[in-house]
């Protein structure tokens, strides 16, 4: 983890994920159906303590049957990058970015 940390030039993430995990944990947490991820990701957005920070952060479509599915997810990186640095280095790290990004799409394709 601090080596990816590193090589991403990581500062800070933020993701809905602890705060779900937090969600499943009385009843299904570390597993859960998969089947059932879509239904609980809703149930888990319709309540308030987690919908005001994490609206805009799962996206939902219905699917042929009506019911809610997860479409997309948003996951926000601050970078540990000095606010005077160079558009050089700034080009460094949206390249390094676009990489590690490429890379995990395929993985999840």
């Amino acid at each position: 983890a601090t080596r990816q940390k590193e090589r991403l030039a990581l500062r800070s993430v933020e993701c809905f994920l602890d705060d779900f995990r937090e969600f499943l944990e009385p009843s299904s947490f570390p597993y859960v159906p998969a089947k059932e991820v879509h239904a609980r990701a809703v149930d888990f957005i319709a309540l308030r303590q987690y919908e005001k920070r994490w609206e805009d952060s799962i996206g939902f479509v219905a699917d042929t049957q009506q019911r809610q599915q997860v479409r997309w997810v948003r996951v926000s990186f601050v970078l540990d990058l000095s606010k005077n640095a160079r558009p050089e280095d700034a080009a460094h790290w949206f390249s390094v970015w676009d990489k590690f990004v490429a890379e995990r799409n395929t993985l999840e394709a």
